[in-house]
């Protein structure tokens, strides 16, 4: 309600009523554009434009099949998820991309996704890692067997938000629009349709996370759109793979293999967390979490790079390469 905002204005006294107009607008227009987040996400894979004048997504010649999951506001439950599973594994889908995820497992999830790989060795699974700055990744991407990608930003840094740790398999580029004004994932918009804006004023300056005044094209970030990105170097990989040998574990294994800490770096922050971690036991964050027990001897810590970045960043040129 508009009473709602307006009651968070205070702090802007002396601002006149046309600006204040102006907030609002964008303010229904920002909650109205994130509705769109499947189509920010398939943009990433597929955008093709067809005058050349666009942007083009990871693998532009791939075919997407539309599964809405999510409800408005972005609300979602897991009986709509374990149904697009599975639709979207009966109408022949090669790759299923899950740019969603939460904290707490589900049984029924699992269930579906195990019963889903288990019926189908060379559907490919990929999931975002989270973006709860967590010593562990988001379900469904920790379901053995589904590919977990975190987020890193244009320097080679793992972003502030994406998850790490237990279960992560590999990173990719995820954006990071607070530290850096050009930092984001470009991708497709989804209110540029006349229809958005019949009877509506079109805007005449880009607002939100819009490049342009109807918002065709959007600056994104999130582990949302590094499993996009790797998803779409799976499309690839399986395009060249005209004969279709290759299995999911070929294709995780070729995923993993090419991958590199190569061009990653960790700032002081990460290290200092790792060096906690792996000497103690205990989490920075919600402190104290699960300290080591003196009952057991301590097991030898992986890397600090694998550690925050899985095998690493993927390779799209090196993956597509192994394709035989």
């Amino acid at each position: 309600p508009f009473y709602i905002i307006l009651s968070e204005l205070n702090y802007f006294s002396e601002m006149s009523n046309s600006k204040i107009a102006i907030y609002i607008k964008n303010y229904i227009r920002n909650k109205v554009s994130a509705e769109f987040h499947g189509t920010w996400s398939a943009g990433v894979i597929s955008a093709n434009s067809q005058d050349g004048s666009g942007i083009l997504g990871v693998a532009p010649n791939s075919k997407i099949l539309p599964v809405r999951v999510f409800g408005l506001g972005g609300k979602i439950d897991p009986a709509s998820l374990i149904e697009a599973i599975g639709y979207s594994n009966a109408r022949g889908a090669d790759i299923i991309n899950m740019s969603l995820g939460g904290l707490i497992p589900h049984e029924g999830i699992a269930e579906q996704v195990f019963d889903v790989l288990d019926s189908n060795p060379k559907l490919v699974m990929v999931a975002s890692a989270g973006n709860n700055n967590l010593d562990r990744v988001s379900f469904p991407a920790a379901i053995p067997g589904v590919i977990s990608v975190g987020a890193t930003n244009i320097t080679g840094n793992r972003t502030v938000y994406s998850s790490y740790g237990a279960g992560l398999d590999v990173v990719a580029p995820g954006g990071e629009i607070k530290k850096f004004a050009s930092g984001g994932i470009l991708t497709t918009g989804g209110t540029f349709k006349p229809g958005f804006w019949q009877g509506i004023n079109l805007p005449k300056y880009s607002w939100g996370l819009s490049l342009d005044p109807r918002g065709k094209y959007v600056q994104v970030q999130g582990t949302s759109f590094s499993a996009p990105i790797t998803s779409g170097v799976v499309a690839l990989m399986k395009g060249k793979d005209k004969r279709r040998k290759l299995n999911r574990k070929d294709i995780i294994q070729i995923i993993r293999s090419t991958a590199s800490h190569e061009n990653l770096s960790l700032t002081k922050a990460d290290r200092n967390r790792y060096r906690l971690r792996a000497g103690k036991g205990i989490a920075t964050r919600n402190f104290p979490r699960q300290p080591s027990s003196g009952l057991f001897q301590k097991t030898q810590p992986v890397s600090v790079e694998q550690y925050y970045f899985g095998s690493g960043l993927i390779n799209a040129e090196a993956a597509v390469s192994k394709v035989n």
